[in-house]
This record gives structure tokens, sequence and C-alpha cells, in this order.
């Protein structure tokens, strides 16, 4: 697990008021369910820190990925434990998001863009 990247998704995108306790969570193994419980239901993420994307949210991920081009890998924090506190490349991880379509969230460098995916239907956000 990447505790410096997941603290910085914290305090970039989840309400100011819940920051502490979900960080508490990431530091306690034992509570990372909680945490990860919260991406899936679309808990204390602060929606104003994104905007909601539309059926082509692939492509929308891409064209934001891409103005950052030194970013060619991310970071995943999912419900789906083989994916979850993985690294890869950028395209890998978009190549993973159509068989596990909630609860993940892929950190694209360090914290610059993060994409969402939460509990369906119309659940898919990327940061601003």
């Amino acid at each position: 697990m990447n505790k410096e990247l997941e603290v910085a998704f914290i305090n970039k995108c989840v309400v100011k008021e819940k920051r502490q306790r979900y960080i508490g969570f990431i530091e306690k193994p034992t509570r990372r369910r909680d945490f990860l419980e919260m991406l899936y239901h679309c808990q204390d993420i602060d929606k104003s820190k994104y905007r909601r994307l539309d059926a082509f949210y692939e492509r929308t991920i891409l064209q934001q990925v891409a103005k950052l081009p030194e970013i060619s890998n991310c970071y995943i924090i999912s419900v789906n434990k083989k994916l979850d506190g993985q690294e890869m490349s950028t395209s890998e991880a978009l190549k993973k998001l159509e068989p596990y379509t909630e609860g993940i969230v892929l950190i694209f460098g360090n914290c610059e863009v993060v994409y969402y995916q939460g509990e369906p239907p119309h659940n898919e956000w990327l940061s601003i």
C-alpha cells in the first residue's frame, strides 16, 4: 500500500470533516475495509472537487491524463482485493475498469488527477 498517495487522495477528495477518520482507517490494516466501504457507497466524497463523467468516461480520463505528459502510471485503491494497492501503467489500469466497475479510485501522478467510480448507476467522477 502507498499510504502517502492514499493520504493525498483523502486530503484532496474527502469532505474536510471526515478526513482524519479515513486517515485513521488506512493507518490500521484491520480498518481498511471501512475505508473501502466508503469508496463503494460514495460516502464522504467531496463532489465539489469532481465532475461527473458521461458514458465516454475512459476517453475523458485519457484526455485529462494526456495533459500531464510526465504521468504514465497510476495507483489503484479498490474494493477488489486483486487491484487494491496496485500500481500499473495508465493504459493497463484503464483496461481493468471494465470488469470491476465500482468502488475504485485511480490516482494519477502525485494525486494531480483522480478518477473515482462508485456504486452504480452514473457514479463516475474525475477530479477537477
